[in-house]
C-alpha cells in the first residue's frame, strides 16, 4: 500500500512538472525510509521520469533526519546511485533528530532543511538563532545548501537574510501555496532568496560512490531541540 501511494504521488508530481515544462520550480516529495529501501524504488523513479519526460534535477526526494540514524551502508549506496541519476536528495526537519557530522558527510545530499520550529523562534530565542547560525556554518563547511522553512513574517526573513549574507550556501522559501499556475504568487516573491545552486549531482558524487559502498553505522550525537 505504501509503495503504491508513493508511486501515485511521484507520478502526479512529475505530471505537474511536465505540464509546466517552461517553469523553473522544483517539486519536493517526502519519501519514507521503507519506500526508499524498496528494491523497486529506483526503477520506479526512472520509469516515471521517462514516461513524463521531465528533468530528474527538478525532483527533490525528502528524507527526515529521524531516518538518518537507521541508514545502512546499502541505503547510502542507493542514495548515491539515485543522486547520480540526477535526482536531488534533501534532509528534512534537521535539528530535531539524531545525526552526526560524519554521517552527513557520508550522505549524498543536495540540501539540508532546518526544522521550522527553530525558524519560527529565531527572532525571539537566542538558542534558536545560534543553532540556525551553526547549521548554516556547517552547510558552508560541507558545501551543502541550507534551506530555512516556515518563514512567516518580514522580521524573520530579514534576520535570516542577514545571517545568510555571510554564508553563501543558503536559501530561504516562503510558506506553502496552491499550485494553480507555474509562477509564484506575487505576495511571496519578496520572501524567497536563493544564494546558490546545488552542484551537479552526477559529477559531485561519482568519486564518492566507491567510498560509501561499505559505510558503517557511526556514533550519533543528539542535537539540541525537541520536536
Amino acid at each position: 500500500m505504501e509503495h503504491r501511494l508513493a508511486r501515485y504521488m511521484i507520478d502526479r508530481s512529475m505530471a505537474y512538472l511536465a505540464a509546466h515544462a517552461d517553469a523553473t520550480f522544483h517539486v519536493a516529495i517526502n519519501v519514507s525510509l521503507e519506500t526508499f529501501r524498496s528494491p523497486l524504488f529506483r526503477t520506479m523513479l526512472a520509469e516515471l521520469r521517462a514516461e513524463h519526460d521531465v528533468p530528474a534535477e527538478r525532483i527533490i526526494l525528502e528524507l527526515t533526519e529521524r531516518g538518518v540514524g537507521e541508514l545502512s551502508g546499502a541505503d547510502i549506496e542507493t542514495m548515491t546511485r539515485i543522486r547520480m541519476d540526477g535526482f536531488l536528495l534533501s534532509l528534512d526537519d534537521f535539528g530535531v533528530g539524531q545525526s552526526s557530522i560524519q554521517r552527513l558527510v557520508q550522505l549524498p545530499l543536495s540540501e539540508v532543511k532546518i526544522d521550522q520550529m527553530f525558524i519560527r523562534d529565531v527572532t525571539t530565542s537566542e538558542e534558536a538563532r545560534r543553532l540556525v547560525e551553526s547549521i548554516i556554518a556547517m552547510g558552508q563547511a560541507l558545501k551543502i545548501p541550507i534551506t530555512a522553512e516556515g518563514i512567516e513574517n518580514a522580521e524573520t526573513f530579514e534576520m535570516l537574510k542577514g545571517l545568510a549574507a555571510q554564508m553563501p550556501k543558503a536559501s530561504f522559501s516562503a510558506g506553502p501555496f496552491r499550485c494553480r499556475s507555474s509562477t509564484m504568487p506575487a505576495r511571496f516573491r519578496d520572501k524567497q532568496l536563493a544564494l546558490s545552486k546545488p552542484a551537479d549531482p552526477r559529477n559531485r558524487y561519482r568519486s564518492r560512490h566507491q567510498r560509501t559502498r561499505h559505510a558503517q553505522q557511526v556514533p550519533q550525537v543528539q542535537h539540541s531541540g525537541t520536536h
